[in-house]
C-alpha cells in the first residue's frame, strides 16, 4: 500500500531570516537563563578579587576567634563583606563601559550580555547586603564596613583614573583584619599601627591588579601610576 506524502505543517518549513529577526527578539526565559549570561554576571563582579577578599576575611576571623567562629557570625560577616564586594565590582564595570568598548568589547557590559540596567541592579542589591547584614554586627562594624565600601566606590567612580588611585588600596588594606577583629571581638586601637605596614602592600596590590590594563589606560590618557610608570617601571 503506497504511503501518501505527509503534509507539510508550518514548523517543518524553513525559517526565513526575517522570521529569525523577529523571534530573537521575543524575551525567552531559557535564553535569559543561559550559561553565557551567567558567566557574564558573574564576570561583571570581578570573581578572582572577590574570592581573595573573601578568604582572607574568613581566615581573619579563624585567627581573631581562635579557632572556628560562630556559625551565624561567620556566615553574616562573609555576607556583609560580599554585599560590599558586589557593589564595588558592578560600578566599575560601570563606569568603564565607555573606555572597555573601545579597547575590550568583549567584556560584559560592551559585548550585550549584561545590560547597564542589569549592572546597576547588582551594585544596588550588593549595597543593599551589606547594610542588611552589617547592620546585624553591631555600629562600630557597621560604620568600618561603610568606609571599606566607600573605599572602593570612591576608586570607581573619582580615584581610579588619577595619580591617587593607589589611595583606597592602602587606606582599605589595613581596614579588613581591623573590621574583622571588631565583629569577632571588638574593635582595637592598637590595630591602626597595621597602616605603616599596609603602605607598601595596598600600593603593590593596586599596581598588579592595574598592570594588565596599562596600554589601554594609556591610550585613553589616564593619569593612574601604572599609566605614567609604565610596564616595566611597576614591575
Amino acid at each position: 500500500m503506497a504511503r501518501h506524502p505527509r503534509p507539510v505543517e508550518k514548523f517543518d518549513q524553513p525559517v526565513t531570516p526575517a522570521e529569525t529577526g523577529a523571534r530573537s527578539d521575543r524575551p525567552s526565559v531559557p535564553g535569559f537563563w543561559s550559561w553565557r549570561k551567567v558567566r557574564a554576571y558573574v564576570s561583571l563582579t570581578h570573581p578572582v578579587p572577590i574570592a581573595i577578599v573573601m578568604i582572607a576575611t574568613a581566615a581573619f576571623a579563624a585567627i581573631f576567634a581562635e579557632g572556628l567562629p560562630p556559625f551565624r557570625l561567620a556566615a553574616t560577616l562573609l555576607l556583609a563583606m560580599l554585599g560590599g564586594q558586589l557593589a564595588i565590582g558592578a560600578l566599575n564595570e560601570l563606569v568603564d563601559v565607555e573606555l572597555d568598548a573601545a579597547s575590550k568589547p568583549w567584556k560584559p557590559i560592551p559585548s550585550g550580555a549584561v545590560s547597564r540596567f542589569g549592572a546597576r541592579m547588582i551594585a544596588a542589591c550588593g549595597l543593599g547586603m551589606a547594610a542588611l547584614f552589617g547592620a546585624s554586627l553591631g555600629v562600630a562594624a557597621l560604620l568600618l564596613l561603610f568606609v571599606g565600601t566607600g573605599l572602593g566606590l570612591a576608586y570607581d567612580l573619582w580615584l581610579k583614573r588619577t595619580p591617587w588611585s593607589w589611595l583606597p588600596y592602602v587606606l582599605a588594606l589595613p581596614l579588613l583584619p581591623i573590621w574583622v577583629r571588631t565583629v569577632v571581638i571588638g574593635f582595637d586601637a592598637r590595630l591602626l599601627l597595621l597602616y605603616p605596614l599596609g603602605l607598601g602592600a595596598g600600593a603593590a596590590i593596586h599596581l598588579a591588579q592595574a598592570l594588565p590594563d596599562c596600554e589601554s589606560d594609556r591610550a585613553a590618557g589616564l593619569r593612574n601610576p601604572v599609566s605614567r610608570l609604565g610596564e616595566r617601571r611597576s614591575l
